[in-house]
């Protein structure tokens, strides 16, 4: 007679035993694997972006989103209150950055008239004042 408790049980593999990820990357077309290692690189691109905060190329948007507003500047404000917000913006985050934001400020106000000419009276008042500097 046997002993049911000799008899060796063979119970289904779970999930965490299986390795299901590399056989799956086999199956993949060529297409799929080249679509991935792009989606890879593209990932790789933006975190070294992220990283390196002074890269050479151009930026990748404007940064402080509001600071021109938190220096006290608008553009409905007359000319001195105007002038003592970005002498105050260039002094924080110096005139590249205070340019190109008053420049994507003017060019979001191109079809207002009366705010676009304020906004490039601004730039010009920038640059006669800090760009030698």
């Amino acid at each position: 007679m046997v002993n049911v408790a000799e008899i060796p049980v063979q119970r289904p593999a779970s999930p965490q035993w299986l390795n299901i990820a590399p056989a799956f990357k086999t199956c993949m077309s060529k297409a799929e694997r080249n679509k991935e290692t792009e989606l890879e690189k593209r990932q790789g691109e933006r975190s070294k972006r992220k990283e390196d905060r002074h890269h050479d190329y151009p930026s990748a948007g404007i940064k402080h989103a509001g600071s021109l507003i938190e220096q006290g500047y608008r553009v409905e404000e007359g000319q001195d209150r105007r002038r003592t917000a970005l002498n105050k913006a260039v002094h924080h985050y110096g005139y590249a950055e205070t340019v190109e934001k008053v420049n994507a400020l003017s060019v979001m106000n191109k079809n207002h008239k009366e705010n676009h000419r304020r906004l490039l009276d601004d730039l010009e008042y920038l640059k006669s004042q800090f760009k030698d500097k």
